[in-house]
């Protein structure tokens, strides 16, 4: 338990120097671009967010838009933002507003989209600062049925199951990395 204090206070006292250099005001807006990837799919997306900050901690929301690459999909996510220093967790509901290329019964499809990352800030710019935004987010979007066939009926079926589960379990799994500007008003 002392291990935790110490590194919590180190933790804490290298963070909290890093944020306040930028001139943090209480309530910050931010708008950004960036590229989020899983396993089957990658997406170009943007996001806009306000945060309320006086200090360490900050409560907040915003959207983000994701943009289906290979498929032309398009996804909107409104959630709620938490951060502590770089650190920010965000939650909410991800609309599905134009299906994937693909896939033909997903119309009106709703599903979770969570987000946990860093915007670590890179340089003071005007009234506000330059971020870069690396993450993952978690949201369930279409992944293709993977068929196995090796002749073996049983044996293709049971791989086929295990296959598609897995990928869609990868796939709901995304990386993202992004640029930022936020400014504070």
């Amino acid at each position: 338990m002392k291990r935790l204090w110490i590194i919590l206070v180190i933790a804490l006292s290298v963070i909290t120097p890093a944020t306040a250099q930028y001139g943090r005001t209480s309530n910050e807006a931010e708008i950004g671009v960036g590229l989020t990837a899983s396993i089957f799919a990658s997406y170009a997306s943007a996001s806009v967010c306000v945060v309320h900050k006086p200090e360490f901690f900050g409560f907040g929301g915003g959207t983000k838009a994701m943009i289906g690459i290979g498929q032309r999909d398009f996804y909107v996510a409104p959630y709620g933002r938490l951060e502590l220093g770089w650190l920010y967790l965000g939650a909410g509901p991800l609309f599905l507003i134009q299906q994937p290329d693909d896939f033909t019964q997903l119309e009106g499809m709703v599903s979770f989209f969570s987000t946990l990352g860093f915007g670590i800030p890179l340089d003071s710019i005007a009234n506000g600062k330059l971020v870069l935004d690396v993450g993952v987010d978690a949201s369930l979007t279409p992944s293709p049925i993977l068929v196995a066939d090796s002749g073996n009926f049983i044996a293709d079926l049971f791989a086929s199951i295990i296959a598609t589960a897995m990928g869609a379990i990868l796939n709901t799994v995304k990386a993202n990395v992004g640029i930022a500007y936020a400014a504070g008003f």
